[in-house]
């Protein structure tokens, strides 16, 4: 499902937007725990 040419940031945003900002389902889409998840927002400056 993830495609590979877009940024970190981007699949990020992307997949949050498709799951209508739900972590739960995002982070099972992307494979990570919601802690996981919880740094890469902070990291890569998503504003939730």
């Amino acid at each position: 499902m993830a495609d590979p040419n877009l940024s970190e940031k981007q699949l990020v945003i992307t997949t949050r937007e498709q799951t209508g900002w739900v972590q739960a389902k995002t982070t099972r889409i992307l494979g990570m725990t919601p802690r996981q998840n919880a740094y890469r927002i902070q990291a890569l400056n998503i504003e939730v």
